[in-house]
C-alpha cells in the first residue's frame, strides 16, 4: 500500500480539476464529481505515474479505479484506457443507470423518458409504461420517488409526476437517470418502492446543439375499423432544439434546451339527441327552450320517433412546451455552484360527448435548483441544495348549457365546472462527505416544506326519468353540489441520514446506515379543520386537533456488502443486503381531510311534486345530504418494507 500518493481528476471538456491524497492505507476517495468522462493521473515521487484515460462516472455510482505504481527512476508516465465502467463494488444496491446513448437510440413513443424505467430490474408495466403505470418489486405506483438534480420532482399530492403530460423533463434535457429499484442507501428516501434520480445535462467548453422535429398524419395511417366516415383527421408535431456552451472558459457555461409539442387528434362520436317533433312538442313549455337549445339537430334518424342520433367529428388538441435552461460556475478549486429551472406548459382538450362538450386541462410544472459545493477540506466536502417543484393544474369543463341535465334516453349535458389543484414543495438540503482512512462517512438532512390548494366551483344538476316527465318539465331530482373554497394544506417533511462505507479490503465493502424520516399531519391554513373522534374527544375535538397521529418512529436501518474476488478480476461481485424503507404511502389518504366533499343540498319530486326547471326555483327548499366527512384511522402507522437481496453479477 503506498500513502500520500497525489490523485487528480481532470475534465478536458470544461477544464474541471479535482485532486486528493490515499490515505496511510493506501485507499483515496474523490467524492462529489459531476457525471461525465474523466482523465484521472496518480503520481509519487519515486514511481511511475500512471494515468487513466475515458474513466466514465454515471449518476449515483462509486467507480471504483485500483492503481498499482511501479518503481521508476526516471520519469516515465504510464497510460492505460480504463473505458466502459466497471461492476459497482462498494454497495448492494439494485437498479440501473440509463446513460446518453440509451436515451438517444431507443424508440420511446412520445419522448417520454418514464417508458425507460421499465429496463430496471424489478419493474412491472402495468399500462402504457409511464410515472403512472410502472412499479417495482411488487410495491405500489405511489411508493416511488422522483427527483431531479437531486431535489423533489415528484407531482407533489401524489408520489409520481404529471402523468397527462409527455414533457415534464423534456428527454435532451436529460444527462442520463438512476432507477434504484431496491436496497439503496441511506441518502435516499420518501419512497418504500423505487428511487428516480434524474441528473441535467450541461454545457463544456465546445459549444454543442441541435435541432428535431417528429410528425405524424392520418396520411400515412390505415384507417381503423371504428372511422366509419372515414379516416380521423390526425397531426401530431414534436419539435425542439438545443445549445449548450461556455460563457468563460473552464469558469462559466450554460444549457438551454426546447421542446414542443401540437397534436390534433380528431375523434368520432356519436349519442341521441331530441328529434325535430320532439324539439317542437318541448317547446311548447318555454321553460325548457333552453334545454333543448343546447341540443344539436340530428344527424341520422332511429326508429324512435323521438330520438335521432347524432355523429360528431371534432379535433381534440393537446399543446406542451418544455423549456430547461441550467448555468454553471466554478469560483475556484474549492468552490462551483449551478442553477438550473425547468418548465412545462400543457394543455390537454378532452371531448366528453357527440355534442362537443369540452373539458380543458391547463397544467403547469415547475423545478427548480440551486446548489452549492464547497471543498472545506481535503477530506471534506459539502453539498447545499435549495429546490422548489410546483404542479398545478387548472381543469374546465365547458358544455353547452350552464347546468348539468339528464333526461332518459339522451345525452346528458355536462354542467360547466371549474377545479384547481396546485401543489408546490421547497426543499432546503444538506449533504456532508467526510473520508478517513478507510471509512467514507456521509451524513445530512432535508426540511419540505409542502403547500397544497385546492379549489371546485360546485354544480346544479337536474334529473328527468322519462321522456314524457320532461316534456311535462317534471324534474325528479335536482342536485346542488355546493363550491370548494381555495383551501390551503401544509405539510412539512424531515429527513436525516448517516451512512459509513468501509473499504475492509481491496475487494470487500462493507456500508452501514441509518434513515430517519418524519412525515408531520397536513393542516389548513386557517385551522378552519375539525375533528370528529366520538372514542378520544366524545365528538367534535377542539381546533388545532390534528387529523391522525404522526408516525415519529421512522428509523430506517440499512446495511450492504460488497464482495469483489481478487482472483476473478473484479468481473464478478457477490452482494448481500437489507434494509427498511418508509414512504409517505398514499397521499390522498392522509391528506383526505383537507379536500373533503363540501355540503351537498338535494331535493326531489317525492318531497316537492311541483319540481321543475328552472330548479333554482328551489333552492330554499332543498336539505342537505350531509357533510362528507373522510374517515382515517387516528393510530395509523406509516408504511414500510423490508428488504434484503443476495445476488451475483458477471461482467460478459
Amino acid at each position: 500500500m503506498i500513502d500520500s500518493a497525489e490523485v487528480v481528476i481532470e475534465s478536458a471538456s470544461n477544464g474541471f480539476r479535482r485532486s486528493g491524497q490515499s490515505s496511510s492505507v493506501g485507499i483515496y476517495r474523490i467524492a462529489g464529481l459531476p457525471v461525465g468522462d474523466y482523465t484521472m493521473t496518480v503520481k509519487k515521487a519515486g514511481f511511475a505515474a500512471r494515468r487513466y484515460t475515458q474513466v466514465g462516472l454515471q449518476v449515483g455510482q462509486t467507480r471504483t479505479v485500483d492503481v498499482q505504481l511501479e518503481v521508476q527512476a526516471s520519469a516515465t508516465e504510464i497510460e492505460v484506457v480504463a473505458g466502459a465502467a466497471p461492476l459497482e463494488q462498494t454497495n448492494a444496491e439494485v437498479g440501473i443507470v440509463i446513460g446518453q446513448g440509451q436515451i438517444e437510440s431507443l424508440p420511446l413513443n412520445g419522448r417520454n423518458w418514464s417508458a425507460l424505467m421499465a429496463l430496471a430490474p424489478g419493474a412491472t408495466n402495468t399500462g402504457e409504461g409511464n410515472q403512472n403505470t410502472v412499479r417495482f418489486n411488487g410495491r405500489g405506483r405511489d411508493e416511488n420517488n422522483f427527483t431531479f438534480d437531486g431535489v423533489d420532482a415528484t407531482g407533489v399530492k401524489d408520489p409520481r409526476q404529471e402523468a397527462n403530460l409527455r414533457l415534464n423533463i423534456s428527454l435532451d434535457s436529460i444527462a442520463e437517470f438512476r432507477v434504484s429499484s431496491g436496497l439503496y442507501s441511506a441518502e435516499s428516501g420518501n419512497g418504500a418502492g423505487a428511487q428516480m434520480n434524474l441528473v441535467s445535462k450541461t454545457g463544456s467548453n465546445v459549444f454543442h446543439g441541435g435541432l428535431f422535429e417528429y410528425f405524424r398524419n392520418d396520411k400515412l395511417d390505415a384507417r381503423r375499423p371504428t372511422d366509419l366516415l372515414g379516416k380521423a383527421p390526425f397531426r401530431l408535431n414534436q419539435f425542439g432544439g438545443n445549445l449548450g456552451g461556455r460563457l468563460l472558459r473552464d469558469k462559466t457555461f450554460f444549457f438551454a434546451n426546447y421542446e414542443g409539442l401540437e397534436q390534433r387528434l380528431a375523434t368520432t362520436l356519436t349519442g341521441a339527441v331530441p328529434s325535430a317533433s320532439f324539439r317542437q312538442s318541448a317547446l311548447a313549455v318555454p321553460a325548457l327552450k333552453p334545454i333543448i337549445d343546447a341540443f344539436k339537430p340530428g344527424t341520422t334518424r332511429t326508429s324512435n320517433a323521438e330520438i335521432d342520433n347524432l355523429t360528431s367529428v371534432a379535433s381534440q388538441p393537446w399543446t406542451e412546451k418544455s423549456g430547461l435552461v441550467r448555468l454553471d460556475h466554478r469560483f475556484s478549486d474549492k468552490v462551483s455552484a449551478f442553477a438550473r429551472y425547468n418548465l412545462d406548459d400543457g394543455s390537454i382538450n378532452e371531448l366528453r360527448n357527440a355534442l362537443l362538450e369540452m373539458r380543458t386541462s391547463n397544467f403547469r410544472t415547475q423545478n427548480g435548483v440551486v446548489q452549492l459545493q464547497y471543498i472545506l477540506s481535503p477530506n471534506l466536502l459539502s453539498e447545499t441544495r435549495v429546490g422548489v417543484n410546483r404542479s398545478a393544474l387548472h381543469r374546465d369543463t365547458n358544455g353547452t348549457f350552464a347546468e348539468g341535465v339528464n333526461i332518459a334516453g339522451l345525452i346528458s349535458l355536462q354542467p360547466n365546472r371549474s377545479e384547481v389543484e396546485i401543489g408546490t414543495s421547497f426543499s432546503g438540503i444538506e449533504n456532508l462527505t467526510w473520508t478517513k482512512g478507510r471509512h467514507t462517512f456521509k451524513f445530512g438532512g432535508e426540511y419540505r416544506y409542502i403547500t397544497l390548494i385546492l379549489a371546485d366551483t360546485g354544480q346544479v344538476t337536474t334529473a328527468f326519468s322519462s321522456r314524457p316527465n320532461f316534456l311535462l318539465n317534471r324534474a325528479d331530482s335536482v342536485q346542488f353540489a355546493s363550491a370548494l373554497p381555495g383551501l390551503k394544506g401544509l405539510r412539512p417533511y424531515y429527513f436525516a441520514y448517516v451512512q459509513d462505507e468501509v473499504g475492509l479490503s481491496k475487494s470487500l465493502t462493507l456500508s452501514l446506515g441509518t434513515r430517519y424520516e418524519y412525515y408531520s399531519v397536513a393542516k389548513t391554513s386557517d385551522g378552519r379543520g375539525r375533528v370528529l373522534d366520538l372514542e378520544r374527544c366524545g365528538g367534535f375535538c377542539a381546533a388545532g386537533t390534528p387529523w391522525y397521529f404522526a408516525d415519529k418512529n421512522n428509523w430506517a436501518p440499512r446495511a450492504g456488502l460488497a464482495y469483489a474476488p481478487e482472483s476473478l478480476k473484479g468481473k464478478t461481485v457477490f452482494r448481500f443486503g437489507y434494509g427498511i424503507f418508509y414512504g409517505p404511502g398514499q397521499i390522498d389518504d392522509v391528506n383526505a381531510a383537507i379536500d373533503s366533499f363540501p355540503e351537498t343540498y338535494a331535493l326531489s319530486s317525492a318531497t316537492q311534486p311541483l319540481l321543475s326547471f328552472p330548479a333554482t326555483n328551489f333552492v330554499s327548499q332543498a336539505r342537505s345530504t350531509g357533510i362528507s366527512a373522510r374517515a382515517l384511522q387516528r393510530d395509523r402507522r406509516d408504511g414500510y418494507s423490508q428488504q434484503w437481496t443476495v445476488s451475483a453479477q458477471q461482467s460478459l
